[in-house]
């Protein structure tokens, strides 16, 4: 039996199987009805449960959650799923409706109507204000605009508490400070947030989204806060946070800091720290007795270490190290000579961070790519560049190579440095992509995360889908997991940012402008 609670206040259904033992164990009536299930042999969370994680092999175990962005562009998702009813994403706003069917090879065939509205629904005076109001429902409070305790228990807010979304984050420009009035407490916060992304329970992610949307607020108040009401007024600071703020303006320090900061979490953030491992290995390399890097190198508890997490081992301390702007650039400058040297029409820019004109870089991300006007492409180009960078002593080692250097759309990741005495290991991916697609993938490997996030709600709002391949129209999603695309829809638009943000209404944002974190 499913259990629904359909209220103006939340932007999406609530299974109240996720959260039936707060929601009944203060009410009669709700331990009567939870009384009526367990008799009749039932339970709110029955099939409810989520599968463990899989590790990645019995000997050298990879996870790539803490890679760039670039290494996930070509793992399509590929699950399997039950038969069900499917979900087709809402028309777009246009005088004109268009939507999409898919047919029997799974394709997208597409309709068109004057007026997508039922007949019983003219007669209707709000009826066109209905697809309005379920956009800011479902915006409502999401990512954004939400007051998310940080050491509350509830994962929705207050009904109280609940502001409707008035535009996207996207929709207008970040004034950016070089100067922070509050620069020592976005330091603590921002210690206390890294040690709750260490963690794996849901009341952690939430604290998460809750500490970056805080400290992003933080970064563009203009004066530096004298009271505890001062701060709690702040848009995007809950009481408990002021309350942390008041105690750092005070004493210096954060006590909650320590209280987090337990030997589990400063073993597995260090291990986290190799390239290729993620929250899971670091688990069980703790669990297996391993409390420092030199304990990984001595393979302490028989722990098995792949020879990518070796690499990443041996240049720890130059891959955890933030790289000056002006390093980045020189790099990018030798690679981009090198590849021009092999097609001088090639489109070659760089992506990530230092477009958006940070200072330092955690990584160099390129994108590659080249007009087909003439009939020629990109295609075994990356095979020939990769060469002749190993050649030139710029790349180092390879970390992840393509299967296909014939395809048109590559990932590649390894080290690199200037060809220079002393000089340090960086990251660096290059990503190759289809002419037609270019402008779609440096939209998204630009970001910002808080930005990419935002404009994406707002294309899904408006009836679209968006990703690092383009702009989508018709893509019919499972409804039991939206991420699942059963028809991939009609790509719309890709080739530019500049007509990705005209279609959805977004005003034109350089990249610099695109900083929301």
């Amino acid at each position: 039996m499913d259990y629904e609670f359909l209220h103006a206040a939340f932007p999406d259904r609530i299974d109240a199987g996720r959260s039936w033992q707060r929601l009944t164990s203060g009410s009669e009536m709700g331990k009567q009805a939870l009384k009526k299930l367990q008799v009749k042999g039932k339970h709110p969370d029955n099939g409810k449960g989520k599968d463990a994680d899989q590790l990645v092999g019995a000997g050298a175990q990879i996870d790539n959650s803490d890679l760039s962005r670039i290494s996930d562009f070509t793992q399509d998702l590929k699950s399997s799923h039950p038969q069900g009813p499917l979900e087709i994403l809402p028309a777009p706003p246009l005088n004109i409706s268009t939507s999409a069917k898919c047919n029997g090879s799974g394709n997208a065939e597409a309709t068109t109507s004057t007026d997508r509205r039922p007949a019983d629904d003219k007669k209707d005076p709000l009826a066109e204000f209905y697809p309005q109001a379920k956009a800011e429902r479902d915006a409502a409070w999401r990512y954004e605009d939400s007051d998310i305790e940080d050491d509350c228990d509830e994962i929705f807010p207050p009904v109280e508490n609940v502001r409707v979304k008035k535009g996207f984050t996207c929709d207008k420009k970040e004034v950016q400070r070089t100067e922070c009035a509050n620069q020592d407490i976005i330091h603590k916060l921002q210690e206390l947030m890294e040690l709750h992304k260490s963690k794996a329970s849901d009341d952690d992610h939430w604290r998460v989204i809750g500490y970056a949307k805080c400290i992003r607020a933080l970064r563009n108040y203009p004066r530096r806060i004298k009271s505890l009401n001062e701060a709690r007024a702040i848009r995007g600071v809950g009481e408990k946070t002021a309350l942390k703020i008041m105690e750092i303006i005070k004493t210096g320090d954060l006590r909650r800091i320590e209280y987090e900061r337990t030997e589990d979490i400063e073993a597995t953030t260090i291990f986290q720290g190799i390239y290729g491992v993620g929250r899971q290995i670091a688990l069980m390399w703790y669990a297996n007795g391993c409390r420092t890097l030199d304990d990984i190198k001595a393979r302490k508890g028989g722990i098995k270490v792949s020879s990518v997490q070796d690499i990443g081992i041996q240049f720890y301390d130059d891959i955890n190290a933030r790289m000056p702007r002006a390093e980045a650039q020189q790099i990018f400058t030798l690679v981009k000579q090198q590849a021009l040297a092999l097609d001088p029409r090639l489109f070659i820019e760089i992506m990530g961070s230092f477009r958006r004109g940070k200072a330092d870089c955690g990584d160099i991300d390129i994108l590659l790519t080249r007009p087909v006007d003439d009939g020629k492409t990109h295609s075994g180009l990356l095979l020939n560049l990769l060469s002749s960078l190993h050649a030139a002593d710029i790349l180092t080692e390879d970390l992840s190579l393509p299967d296909d250097f014939s395809s048109l759309e590559l990932s590649y990741r390894g080290l690199c440095h200037l060809p220079e005495e002393g000089s340090r290991r960086r990251r660096i991916d290059i990503l190759c992509v289809p002419w037609e697609r270019r402008g779609a993938a440096l939209l998204y490997f630009t970001g910002d995360d808080i930005f990419n996030r935002a404009i994406r709600l707002k294309a899904n709002v408006l009836g679209y889908s968006l990703n690092q391949r383009g702009l989508y129209h018709g893509v019919v999603r499972d409804p039991r997991d939206r991420r699942i695309k059963v028809c991939e829809g009609t790509i719309i638009a890709s080739e530019t940012e500049e007509e990705i943000f005209k279609i959805l209404g977004v005003p034109w944002q350089e990249p610099h402008e695109r900083v929301r974190g």
